[in-house]
């Protein structure tokens, strides 16, 4: 198990290796139909929450690090939950890359592999590790002005091909700012951050607030459920970690008046697929 004084280190090197502010969105889901794989992961919340959490960070360059460094170290809560990290640099196999040295870190590897079958090797170390989430980047980034802008089309496939395909649930990270420009470690960042787990009622949905209870041990971190109804009913509950709301969303605008609400006040949204 990496501790977190080698995770930038574990990062970078898998990265480095083939180169000389709103919140952010994680969303979480099942695979459907799944290679010739042996290992299934039972689920975050059927694990326990005493578990060792093993996380497969996935990474196409350098803009993917800060805010996935600052993702894992919100999932470090305490000791008594275990944390796992192993890093994969996906890089497309082409003329260039055939000329390259392609040893693999120690403390991390690289995929380097036509994106045809990329998905393959991500689901393949994955069930080598018996990872309990992959952590994928999203294929858009937000620009100065906001809005989304698309990296690469192929990403988005090779996001659907691994979501079907995984032996454990998957997370799309979709980078609005929850990561520093420069890569320094996280866990110097001492300001607090809302986590919150939005529950539609999604088949997804209780993976991701499993997720974020993982999430809610962490001292810096505050934990909000949001369950959406359609009926007159609202209820409000607080824990120490964590706090549980029922808001109602009659209808598509509201529910967007609902989410650009707390769009003011959290750090990260994370949701079930299907939500």
């Amino acid at each position: 198990m990496l501790n977190f004084g080698c995770l930038i280190v574990v990062m970078l090197s898998s990265i480095l290796s083939a180169f000389l502010v709103a919140p952010t969105v994680l969303d979480v889901m099942w695979a459907t139909n799944k290679l010739e794989l042996t290992y299934k992961h039972p689920g975050i919340e059927n694990q326990g929450p005493v578990a060792e959490l093993r996380l497969l960070a996935c990474l196409h360059d350098i803009i993917d690090v800060p805010s996935t460094i600052s993702l894992i170290e919100t999932c470090c809560g305490s000791s008594d939950s275990p944390l796992s990290i192993y890093s994969m640099h996906l890089i497309e196999y082409n003329e260039q890359t055939a000329t390259q040295d392609s040893d693999v870190q120690v403390c991390g590897s690289s995929a380097i592999s036509f994106f045809s079958n990329m998905h393959e090797e991500v689901c393949r170390s994955a069930e080598d590790m018996q990872t309990s989430i992959i952590l994928l980047p999203f294929h858009k980034l937000q620009r100065v002005d906001g809005r989304m802008q698309e990296r690469n089309s192929r990403f988005r496939k090779l996001n659907q091909k691994v979501i079907r395909h995984a032996p454990c649930p998957v997370g799309v990270l979709v980078d609005r700012g929850l990561g520093d420009t420069m890569l320094r470690s996280a866990s110097r960042i001492s300001q607090n951050r809302n986590v919150y787990g939005l529950f539609f009622g999604g088949p997804n949905d209780r993976e991701a607030v499993a997720l974020g209870c993982r999430l809610a041990e962490h001292p810096h971190v505050s934990f909000t459920i949001v369950r959406f109804l359609n009926n007159l009913r609202r209820t409000h509950k607080d824990t120490k970690a964590m706090s549980y709301e029922e808001r109602t969303v009659r209808t598509r605008a509201y529910m967007i008046l609902e989410l650009q609400a707390l769009d003011a006040e959290c750090t990260l949204f994370i949701v079930g697929e299907g939500a």
